[in-house]
């Protein structure tokens, strides 16, 4: 958890950008809860009267009826058109914001580790590979982007689609809004279970990543000189 808090730091300089993107998300979060509401005002109250039993009975009401059910079936049409733009503008505007956000601490992360490189003892560059140094600057610098930005999104995400989405549905029916989350326990456990097991395969991906990255680095760098003495052999 420390290391995380540390890692938020990188925001600060980045603040109002993220602000904005994450306020984005949150608003395409509303949009998507807005869009079954909609549909269900279409369903109900001006579709499902016209059908009784699967039967169309829309010739038994008067033409004044079925006229203002055509234009009110036509508005929801344009809200659901506007909520789709208005979606897509607002996922641009996320995308964009939080992807710039993310390249630029990756720079950052990328230039602090190169700089603290620089001051390191020749005793740390003996015990390491050229390749391993690569793949910490390179891969590894990239998943702490990803942990800055995508995790701090997905949890703020995941808490907001979970209090929206669960009010409505208490709102709606408190029965089946219980219902709805009885599973959640167990979901947490399995999460939780889940990042467990996984830590330690995760850390040894990282690690046979690196050392594929100094195997391939060495014998990259030593082909020239291999066909140096085979060219003058």
């Amino acid at each position: 958890m420390n290391v995380f808090l540390r890692l938020i730091t990188y925001i600060r300089p980045y603040l109002g950008r993220v602000s904005i993107g994450i306020g984005a998300t949150l608003l395409i979060i509303g949009l998507d809860a807005v869009q079954p509401l909609l549909m269900r005002e279409v369903i109900d109250n001006i579709l499902t009267p016209y059908f009784t039993e699967g039967n169309y009975i829309g010739d038994r009401f008067a033409d004044t009826k079925i006229a203002a059910d055509f234009d009110l079936l036509q508005y929801y049409a344009l809200l659901l058109l506007g909520v789709y733009i208005l979606r897509t503008v607002f996922s641009f505007i996320n995308r964009y914001l939080l992807g710039r956000t993310g390249q630029d601490i990756l720079f950052s992360l990328r230039v602090q580790v190169y700089d603290h490189l620089q001051h390191l003892g020749l005793r740390f560059y003996n015990d390491r590979s050229t390749g391993e140094l690569m793949s910490r600057v390179t891969s590894d610098v990239e998943s702490l982007q990803y942990t800055v930005t995508d995790t701090l999104e997905r949890v703020l995400i995941d808490i907001a689609t979970v209090f929206i989405f669960g009010s409505i549905l208490f709102a709606l029916s408190f029965e089946l809004a219980l219902i709805t989350l009885l599973p959640m326990p167990i979901y947490s456990i399995l999460i939780i279970f889940y990042n467990r097991t996984i830590r330690p395969y995760y850390t040894m991906s990282l690690e046979r990543i690196a050392n594929n990255s100094a195997v391939l680095q060495d014998n990259l760098s030593g082909i020239s000189i291999i066909k140096y003495f085979d060219l003058y052999g």
